[in-house]
């Protein structure tokens, strides 16, 4: 719903699952998501490369995953025709919008990763990337809750119930404490791994070792957070109307929740850069530069569920 999607991967062994596994902790993947961002094998950095119609392999991914949830959503709603027809408009409308999203992404990973490198960051330019971040999180935010809001009085209360089940069943709940045991588990030891590629000293680990503690804490709540945000969004979109003044709070509270997303995993990743040397840090850039992405995982529609696209984990 407003401003609500995760896309992220499950856990891959090997190299370069290893020096992920430790961006993940450092953040370099900040000005994606919290944690690192896996993005499907045959986009922009993957091995396909654009197709005849100029559209990344990762974005032909995308538009038939959202294509099919939207098509079994409004199965679940018993939408009419003329209800499929408005749907589909809006659609094609925003994903015509965000093509130029994912070159804009990479562009600003690309500084991240610059900055990671450097041997003094620019703490102005780092401010830029952390406020584009937030800029672009909140302007598709605005575009959904556009569409949202025109399409929402041509839905009967009970067609906007099903479609809110239809999400709330879609997207997971938050992890349980063995899930929780178990994410940490296959983190520790692949940081731990990547530490030892890295060659790191005692006192490094020791270092990278806090540094890890302090995000463990830090997003263990959010998968919370996300969820809670997420039944906001549901709540409002079954009302009889869609009130303006609570939607844009909710846009409001979303944009200042991945801020502070987005900061924390800065001030880590500065964290990390103090403890690395250069040599260590170029390793790092040199993976990010070259990342082909990880294997697909899921079930549904590749995301929440089916082959082909990333596996559920986290936005």
């Amino acid at each position: 719903m407003f401003g609500h999607a995760k896309f992220c991967c499950g856990p891959r062994f090997g190299r370069r699952g290893v020096l992920s596994s430790l961006l993940a902790v450092v953040a370099a993947g900040a000005f994606g998501r919290p944690g690192f961002a896996h993005p499907h094998p045959g986009g922009p950095e993957g091995r396909g490369g654009p197709g005849p119609d100029g559209e990344h392999p990762g974005a032909q991914w995308f538009r038939a995953r959202v294509e099919a949830h939207v098509t079994d959503a409004l199965d679940v709603a018993k939408a009419t025709p003329e209800q499929r027809k408005a749907v589909q408009a809006e659609v094609d409308a925003l994903l015509a919008k965000g093509k130029g999203g994912m070159d804009r992404h990479h562009q600003q990973r690309k500084a991240a990763v610059e900055q990671f490198v450097a041997d003094k960051p620019d703490a102005k330019a780092i401010a830029v990337l952390v406020q584009q971040f937030v800029d672009t999180r909140l302007e598709r935010a605005k575009d959904l809750a556009a569409a949202l809001t025109r399409l929402h009085p041509l839905f009967r209360p009970e067609q906007r119930k099903a479609i809110a089940g239809y999400v709330a069943d879609v997207v997971p709940a938050p992890r349980g404490s063995w899930q929780h045991k178990m994410a940490r588990f296959w983190t520790d030891r692949m940081t731990d791994r990547a530490m030892d590629h890295l060659h790191c000293t005692a006192e490094q680990r020791r270092a990278l070792g806090a540094i890890r503690e302090k995000v463990h804490g830090r997003m263990a709540s959010v998968p919370t957070e996300r969820r809670k945000h997420l039944d906001g969004a549901l709540q409002l979109w079954q009302g009889d109307r869609l009130d303006a003044a609570a939607v844009q709070a909710h846009l409001d509270a979303s944009a200042k929740h991945h801020k502070e997303l987005a900061e924390f995993a800065v001030d880590q990743a500065l964290e990390v850069h103090k403890v690395l040397t250069a040599e260590q840090r170029g390793k790092l850039a040199e993976f990010l530069r070259n990342h082909h992405g990880r294997r697909p995982h899921g079930g549904r529609h590749g995301g929440h569920g089916g082959p082909g696209g990333p596996a559920e984990g986290e936005e």
